[in-house]
């Protein structure tokens, strides 16, 4: 294996509770596959939808709080189905807005067979 250059996109992604009327933030940065750049280059941000379609997308997505920068979590996908994912918040981290009050962008969601 051996590795290639490939742009990497950014969007920042706004969520809001519905119930409690409170928001969040988080950036998304996708790194696409050779092919997936190669085929959708400058609308790789347009075609992933957070929560709904992903645009078939195949790399890694990593989600980071917007004032401290931490990473929260890091996604890697097949044409468009999480294949494996990392949570790495444990709610204490100072700057990660909603983590330690419930609304956090980055809830954990196990993929299919993983442990919790």
């Amino acid at each position: 294996m051996s590795a290639e250059q490939v742009s990497v996109y950014q969007k920042l992604i706004i969520v809001k509770d519905v119930k409690s009327d409170r928001m969040s933030q988080y950036i998304l940065t996708l790194i696409p596959s050779k092919a997936y750049d190669a085929r959708y280059g400058s609308s790789v941000c347009d075609r992933f939808i957070t929560r709904s379609d992903k645009g078939g997308f195949s790399g890694v997505a990593v989600y980071s709080c917007v004032y401290s920068a931490y990473t929260a979590r890091v996604d890697t996908y097949k044409d468009g189905v999480k294949q494996e994912g990392v949570f790495l918040l444990n709610g204490t981290e100072r700057g990660c807005v909603g983590c330690k009050s419930g609304l956090c962008a980055f809830a954990y969601v196990p993929i299919a067979g993983e442990a919790h």
